[in-house]
């Protein structure tokens, strides 16, 4: 039996799905290594790479024999279908941008041409459908889940101005990937000298920066994000009291 009996007024935190964006060397793949580390504690987990980069940035954070790299559609797949059958507590994806790509190539075979429809086959719908059985799969697989993405900024198809700093994904994508996620935080890098910067994480709609949050009490103010660990433990407590119900 799938149909499960909720108490809308005790929401725990689980079954949460995160997208982080910012721009490139933003530590979001740092943040998913932290992420997968405090989470550890609570159950199994694991890191999927799309792309072979970043991997140096977690390295020695102790994760252990918890990373794979998928090149192929097929492959993604078949993770997401092993992991699902023992549901991983915490699961993070680095980059959702890459999958992108490989889900272009498994139903193109090439991601370096524009997508084309004829009244027999329209890969623009296909590629739209395998994307968003993709990033469905991920809830399958795991009771947490981090995803990151590089940021773009998404300009108004009618006059070309900048409209929206949103994740670096294909035409409409790139704000209705919101839509598959509780969480969308951006990742803020301010220079405060030579080789230094402070990050924070932004959830708060500014009209200008695609954020999200489905939560009672907002998160109204930026997180901000130590050098080392400890970034995830901060946005999690940060969650967990906008959970704890509508501010009276």
């Amino acid at each position: 039996m799938s149909i499960h009996k909720l108490d809308l007024d005790n929401l725990a935190f689980e079954d949460i799905r995160i997208l982080v964006h910012s721009i490139r060397a933003g530590g979001k793949t740092f943040l998913a290594g932290d992420f997968l580390k405090y989470e550890s504690q609570n159950g199994p987990v694991a890191y999927v790479n799309t792309d072979g980069e970043g991997l140096m940035t977690i390295k020695g954070m102790g994760l252990g024999k918890v990373g794979y790299k998928v090149e192929t559609l097929k492959d993604f797949k078949d993770l997401m279908a092993e992991f699902s059958k023992a549901r991983l507590h915490a699961l993070a994806v680095d980059s959702l941008q890459i999958l992108e790509r490989i889900v272009k190539i498994g139903v193109m075979g090439t991601a370096d041409r524009s997508p084309i429809s004829t009244k027999d086959k329209n890969e623009w719908v296909d590629i739209g459908r395998e994307f968003e059985n993709a990033v469905l799969s991920l809830s399958k697989a795991a009771k947490l889940v981090m995803c990151t993405c590089p940021s773009a900024i998404n300009a108004d198809q009618i006059t070309g101005n900048p409209r929206m700093v949103s994740p670096d994904l294909s035409g409409q994508r790139a704000l209705g990937v919101a839509g598959y996620f509780e969480y969308v935080g951006y990742v803020k890098i301010l220079p405060t000298g030579k080789g230094k910067v402070k990050r924070s994480i932004q959830f708060a709609p500014d009209g200008v920066t695609l954020v999200r949050q489905q939560t009672p009490n907002a998160i109204c103010e930026d997180i901000q994000l130590p050098d080392g660990l400890g970034g995830w433990a901060l946005i999690k407590a940060a969650i967990v009291k906008s959970l704890e119900g509508p501010s009276t």
